[in-house]
C-alpha cells in the first residue's frame, strides 16, 4: 500500500486483466469510517467501478455502504459527492431506526464532514496510525 498525497488516498491491489485494464483500490479513512474505491484504468482514462464505505466501531469495520457503477469516469467531485450520499443515506436510516428527527440539511452537513475527515493528508502529524494497522489487517483479508 502506498500513499498518493495529490489524491489523499491509499493505493494498493494494482493488477491488469486479461483484456488489457489495470485495476485498483483507493483507501481514504478517518476514524470513523473508511471509504475504499475501485477504480480501472483503460488506455487513458480512469474510470471508477465501485465505492463502499466502512465504519470502524474501535476494533473492526462494517460496511454500512457500497455502490457499484458501469465504468463512470474519474471525477473527484462526482466521488466525493457519491460519497456524501452514501453516508447521508446510511445516516438517515440510523436516525428514523431510532426515532430522532433531523432536517435534511443537517443531514446533509454531517455526512459531509464525515466524508470530509476521511480527505486528511497521511502526512499529516495527528493521522491516527493505529486505525491504518486495521484497516491494513483488514484488506489483508478480503
Amino acid at each position: 500500500m502506498i500513499w498518493d498525497d495529490t489524491q489523499r488516498m491509499f493505493i494498493y491491489g494494482d493488477h491488469l486483466s486479461a483484456t488489457g485494464h489495470r485495476y485498483y483500490k483507493g483507501v481514504r479513512m478517518s476514524n470513523r469510517l473508511v471509504i475504499i474505491q475501485y477504480m480501472g484504468k483503460y488506455f487513458n482514462w480512469t474510470y471508477l467501478d465501485r465505492i463502499e464505505v466502512y465504519a470502524y466501531d474501535g476494533r473492526k469495520l462494517n460496511i454500512i455502504q457500497e455502490k457499484k457503477y458501469d465504468r463512470t469516469f474519474l471525477d473527484d467531485k462526482l466521488v466525493f459527492n457519491e460519497e456524501v450520499a452514501l453516508v447521508r443515506s446510511f445516516l438517515a436510516g440510523v436516525f428514523k431506526s431510532e426515532r430522532i428527527a433531523v432536517s435534511n440539511d443537517e443531514l446533509s452537513r454531517k455526512a459531509e464532514q464525515l466524508v470530509g475527515e476521511c480527505y486528511k493528508s497521511f502526512l499529516d502529524t495527528d493521522y491516527d496510525q493505529q486505525l491504518l494497522r486495521v484497516v491494513k489487517q483488514t484488506l489483508i483479508n478480503q
